[in-house]
């Protein structure tokens, strides 16, 4: 990803200051969205099965869970 910004940068003469600037207030914007339920209805919400592992001691688990949203937001 890294390389990508600085040819968009050198392409389009979009600084590395402001991509980020920009990624970091999209992925503000979407937190803020996912909090006030703005995709509630747009998502549907998924069984699944994944493994955990214990750093520690190294066991792993089997779990089921639900995927309803976007777990991977980075608003800070």
């Amino acid at each position: 990803m890294g390389q990508t910004a600085e040819i968009v940068a050198r392409r389009y003469g979009i600084t590395r200051e402001a991509q980020d600037a920009y990624a970091l207030q999209s992925q503000q914007r979407m937190a803020r969205a996912q909090a006030d339920g703005l995709f509630a209805d747009e998502i549907v919400p998924m069984t699944t099965r994944y493994a955990v592992e214990d750093k520690a001691s190294g066991e792993k688990q089997v779990l089921d869970g639900v995927v309803d949203r976007d777990d991977c937001n980075r608003p800070d």
